[in-house]
């Protein structure tokens, strides 16, 4: 089957869109088909294979993200069986006339709760709101099917008046990856102590991601268990700000500012650290615990939208309220207690096996292509 995939996002980017877009890819072909990757021109672009085709694009005020130009002149001459897109808006667009002229089926993964992004609009969000809304209104009704990747994320798209044809399925977390995945000599680059109780963090450094809440947990976490360390592995527009904070309430030597950490060399972060921790509220499902708890993670998170679908509260680690005394309290209790997070890291290890293998979940998604492909007939 000959997949065209579009998305805003793609390698070298890095962002949650871009892992599970490339992911898909590799158990796609590993399935016999033949996906096609249709995304925005990277200066710095790692893969040059004659299935990636790679758009014209301009950089934007956001570090390393590029907006392609959307238009048809560039895409190539091609016989497809299905469209896949990862974006409603330019690149969505895009993929919605292609699969048009080609009278093949559009399918849409729903990955972002765009109204939590507003913020970055330069109109009010009481007019931008509604204008966003009744936008995704209209491309979901014209898609064959829409993706969701849990029951939070289906329930926001009804409670906003999407309506389409949905399918739940998460994005996964490549086991293969994640078995030759090895944390020891991280530690030791970090010069971090053997017996310190490492607390790790994967995103981005923008507002969405509630950094200052971990920044001002930390804080308490570190009076009670000074052997503690934070690994912030991310960049972002917030990172300045971020830095004067961490100088502000004396937390320099304990609080790490990584950078973005490429996959998979990510995944030997991951292997280094203790607990995983986790501040946005703004997931739909958040894959960077997925891949926390593939690697063996108990997870401390604030118990927000799709993220309480992706941990199990007591089992393989704790949700809580935004307080910052309640997080603090259960991150020490896991950094004060080997056993419990053994535990727990064992379960989440379990779980995200048995939820997000990444081979299961493309042959989810190979499912839907096919039962859209035999329904429609050019």
């Amino acid at each position: 089957m000959k997949i065209a995939i579009f998305t805003e996002s793609y390698t070298p980017y890095i962002s949650g869109v871009s892992r599970s877009v490339e992911l898909l890819e590799k158990e796609l072909k590993l399935l016999g088909h033949k996906p096609y990757i249709i995304c925005p021109k990277y200066k710095t672009a790692i893969k040059k294979e004659e299935n990636i085709i790679s758009l014209p694009s301009i950089p934007t005020k956001y570090p390393g993200y590029r907006i392609a130009m959307p238009l048809p002149l560039f895409l190539p001459k091609i016989e497809f069986d299905i469209v896949h897109t990862h974006s409603p808006f330019g690149m969505g667009l895009l993929a919605k006339h292609f699969a048009t002229k080609q009278k093949i089926p559009l399918v849409y993964s729903l990955h972002t709760l765009f109204t939590e992004y507003l913020h970055y609009a330069p109109i009010p969000k009481f007019l931008s709101q509604p204008i966003l809304v009744r936008y995704m209104q209209k491309f979901a009704k014209n898609c064959n099917k829409v993706i969701v990747p849990n029951q939070t994320t289906l329930d926001y798209a009804v409670e906003n008046k999407i309506i389409s044809e949905f399918e739940i399925i998460p994005t996964g977390v490549d086991f293969d990856a994640v078995n030759n995945a090895n944390g020891d000599e991280i530690r030791a680059k970090l010069n971090l102590p053997e017996n310190a109780k490492i607390l790790l963090f994967v995103g981005r450094l923008s507002k969405e991601k509630n950094i200052r809440f971990l920044l001002n947990m930390f804080k308490i976490v570190k009076g009670k268990a000074p052997n503690t360390f934070l690994c912030l592995a991310a960049k972002g527009p917030e990172e300045s700000s971020l830095k004067s904070d961490v100088e502000n309430l004396n937390l320099k030597n304990n609080v790490l500012f990584l950078g973005q950490i490429p996959y998979p060399d990510i995944l030997n972060y991951y292997k280094m650290a203790d607990i995983f921790v986790f501040s946005s509220k703004t997931e739909t499902q958040g894959i960077v615990i997925a891949e926390a708890k593939a690697c063996g993670l108990p997870v401390v998170a604030i118990n927000a939208k799709g993220v309480k679908e992706s941990v199990i509260d007591g089992v393989d680690g704790f949700l809580t309220d935004e307080d910052i005394a309640l997080f603090s309290e259960k991150v020490l209790s896991l950094c004060n207690d080997d056993k419990k997070r053994a535990i727990m890291g064992k379960n989440a290890e379990e779980d995200a096996m048995k939820r997000f293998s990444s081979k299961n979940i493309a042959k989810k998604f190979e499912w839907v292509y096919n039962s859209l492909v035999k329904g429609i007939k050019k």
